[in-house]
């Protein structure tokens, strides 16, 4: 009898994503506005709390990898100081018209979130993980549609008010889950004040 070959184990993965936490109360205010986002048939609206700013999904990835995508944050996040961000317009990716995925933009802010992504893409492309395919637009998710959803109807019943203010980077573990995904901190990097 032959010897058999030992298989390796496969390497443990983790899903994972990198953003800027919002404040409770910009959560809320975005909260309130469920009922309009609902009359949208086949939308299905962001839990308040799971409410951020989109820097990257990066997706199932090696733990082994987590320690170097930390340092990618550290370095993304240096000489940034806290700033404000103030959602302004609500769109949709691909188009209002044929919305997937529903979103806030930054407005006050998107100069800083972009110069934090730049960073973020380059350093992870020299790890080999995927590029961004469309150019990139900061932005908060507020609700996705399996439908391609018209949005149109509503982009002028949701209007912000409030600001965050952006204090730090996020790795986030997601975690799928048949009620939706359940987000954990992994990594925090604090803005220098």
């Amino acid at each position: 009898m032959g010897k058999g070959k030992l298989k390796k184990a496969a390497p443990a993965l983790v899903r994972i994503f990198i953003g800027i936490p919002l404040q409770q109360e910009l959560k809320e205010e975005i909260g309130s506005f469920e009922g309009v986002l609902k009359q949208i048939e086949g939308i299905k609206v962001v839990k308040p709390d799971h409410l951020h700013v989109t820097l990257k999904f990066i997706g199932n990835t090696p733990e082994r990898k987590l320690d170097q995508i930390k340092e990618i944050i550290d370095k993304s996040c240096e000489g940034i100081k806290p700033f404000v961000i103030k959602p302004a317009v609500i769109s949709a990716f691909p188009s209002p018209d044929k919305a997937s995925v529903v979103w806030l933009n930054c407005g006050e802010g998107a100069t800083a979130i972009s110069a934090i992504f730049k960073i973020l893409e380059k350093e992870l492309r020299a790890m080999a993980y995927a590029g961004e395919k469309q150019e990139y637009i900061p932005h908060i998710t507020v609700a996705r549609s399996r439908k391609m959803a018209d949005i149109t109807k509503i982009q002028g019943e949701i209007k912000i008010s409030g600001t965050s203010t952006a204090g730090c980077v996020v790795l986030y573990k997601s975690d799928l889950n048949p009620d939706g995904p359940e987000y954990s901190e992994l990594y925090r990097k604090d803005f220098a004040e």
